[in-house]
This record gives structure tokens, sequence and C-alpha cells, in this order.
């Protein structure tokens, strides 16, 4: 057996034969066993996006067992290795750093780390211009990140300066030792004003890009404090005790109380839950408003993977953010929902 030593950026598509000692293995095993480019994370994410065929055949469960003499093709997505990662001038909203570790304040519309459809203009590459303490780590495409925030949420998150200090993180985030608070706005009305949310979360059957509730997904857990409540909407604090791709937006969703702004869970309808009129006016207002979703990492909490003191930093709201809450502070003084008194 022998290990593919391609760059990834120069392959479009690998053909491996499994042989007599690797039958029954699993699949991203057996990638894993013939790639060294690619972490088995990311195996995973390429089997489940439909990126992988079995005997001709698409395959998309990693734990789907290879048989002797199948043909498996993998199709790699024009992504740059770390060779090619550029620095990047990106403004950087940072909340602390020392020799460790930086706590930013994410802004929306940006990235976390390159990705198939997102080469340049992440936050990596903020961080390369930013530093060149994220040069020496470039050994994958995300130097120094420890855990990520989606495209369009903002807020408080941690990076690493050292391969030490990735580490010690990489470990607390594993063994659900950061406290990660986040605030949302949404729709709809909660009757009871706590709870938690617990399901199973994985890639939806049909639409990849999104994930769903489903039986056989990860378990999820997200715990919800209603802050207050306004005419159509409500503002929450939520905890994660698990770190899903998308929890919260699918959590929120998967109770009919979407987040206002979230294009892909809901959160974009004028009209949901049977507003119309004046109310659905108001609405759209909200959402010109909002481009992305209003979800925003509030707060977040750690040890210091040098001194193990606890840490928390809060992150200021965005701008959007802030004038959502104060038009739907507006509407709590005018509950009829005069035509104009938004203006």
């Amino acid at each position: 057996m022998t290990t593919s030593n391609l760059e990834v950026s120069e392959v479009r598509l690998l053909t491996f034969i499994v042989s007599e000692e690797e039958e029954n293995i699993r699949l991203d095993k057996f990638l894993a066993q013939r790639i060294n480019r690619i972490s088995r994370t990311g195996l995973q994410k390429l089997i489940e996006t439909e990126n992988v065929k079995v005997s001709g055949e698409i395959v998309t469960k990693s734990s789907f067992p290879v048989q002797i003499d199948q043909e498996v093709e993998l199709e790699i997505p024009n992504i740059p290795d770390e060779t090619q990662l550029i620095p990047q001038e990106i403004p950087l909203d940072i909340l602390y750093e020392d020799e460790s570790v930086i706590v930013l304040n994410k802004q929306a519309n940006l990235v976390v780390h390159p990705a198939a459809g997102n080469f340049d203009n992440t936050l990596v590459n903020g961080l390369l211009y930013y530093s060149n303490q994220f040069e020496k780590m470039k050994i994958n495409v995300r130097p120094g990140i420890v855990h990520r925030l989606d495209k369009h949420t903002t807020g408080a998150m941690i990076v690493a300066k050292t391969p030490h200090a990735h580490m010690r993180l990489c470990e607390q985030f594993a063994n659900r030792e950061v406290s990660k608070e986040y605030f949302a706005i949404c729709f709809g009305h909660f009757e009871e004003k706590s709870g938690l949310i617990e399901t199973n979360i994985a890639h939806h059957p049909t639409k990849r890009h999104r994930m769903a509730v489903t039986k056989e997904g990860k378990e999820s857990r997200t715990e919800y404090y209603v802050l207050k409540e306004y005419p159509l909407f409500t503002t929450l604090r939520l905890l994660l005790h698990t770190g899903r791709t998308h929890q919260i937006r699918v959590h929120l969703s998967h109770i009919n109380h979407p987040i206002l702004g979230d294009t892909t869970y809901g959160g974009r309808k004028s009209k949901f839950g049977g507003i119309d009129g004046v109310k659905s006016h108001f609405v759209n207002r909200l959402l010109k408003i909002m481009p992305n979703q209003a979800l925003h990492s509030r707060q977040l909490g750690f040890h210091h993977p040098i001194s193990n003191q606890w840490m928390e930093f809060i992150a200021p709201f965005p701008e959007t953010i802030q004038n959502a809450v104060s038009i739907l502070e507006k509407s709590s003084e005018n509950p009829i929902f005069q035509e104009d008194w938004w203006e």
C-alpha cells in the first residue's frame, strides 16, 4: 500500500484500488491511509458532500466498509494547500492579545479559513498579514484556528499563536471546558422562558449545504433563556453544550423560532408564521438593516493555555444588531404598528 504525496492543489481526481489487507475497513480510514495531506475530518466532509465514488457509485457514509478490488475515486475541490496561503489586509477587532492567544470580535461576512468557494479573504489570510507568528504555524490551511463561527455570525473567537497553545485550547474545546454564550433575535414568543433543546444534528439528506435535525446525527444541546419579548420577536441568551455545525440556527428553526435574517434556516421570511399587512412591512424594515443572521457570540470563557487562569471576554454587538434592537425597543412602545412610526 502506498500513500499519495501529491499536493492537494494539484489534484482533481485520485483513484485507488482496495487491497486484500484493506478489506472491510471504513471508507474514511481507507482514504486517510492513502492520503497524508488531508485530515480525516476533511476526508469525512468530502465523503459527506458527494466527492467520493466506490465502484462508480457515490457513497456519502464515512463508515462504509470497502471491499477487495473495489475502485475508490476521490474528487478534491481545488482548495489551496498551506504553501499557497497569502497574507491579506483584513480588519481585525482584537479584544485581547498576548504571546499565546488572540481573542477577537469577528465581523459578519468573514469566512474563518479557506475552503471550497472561499480560497482567500478569510480570517486566516488576515491573521497571516497581522503577524508572522501564524506563518510559522502553516502546517495546514487553518493556522491558529481552534474553533469557527459561521460566515455571517459575529462575535468572540479565540485564535492560538503557538502550536502548544493550539493543542491546549483544542483539548478544552474537545472536553467541553470552554464557556460559549450567544445572543440572538428570533421570530415569535416562547411558552417556556428557559429550556434545553436536545436533538441529533447531521447534514440535510438532500440539501448538502444545510444541517438538519435527524435520528442518526450527532447529539447536540442548546440551552436558552428569554431576555425580552417584543412584538413578533424575542431576544435570547443561548449557551452551547455541544458545538455542531450551525447548531443554534438549526435548533431554533427546528422549534419554529428561526433567527432574524437567517437565509438558510427560514429567518428572512417577512410573512413568517402568518405575519401580514403592516406587520409584514415592519419585518421587512428589520430585514433591510439585518443583512445577516442576528446571531452574536457574546461571551467566551476558557483557561489560558499557559497560565491555566480562567479568562472571560465579552464581544460588543455589531451596529446591525444594535440598530435592530433599537427598532424592537421602539416597537414595544407602538404595539398598534402605526404605518409611519419607524420613519
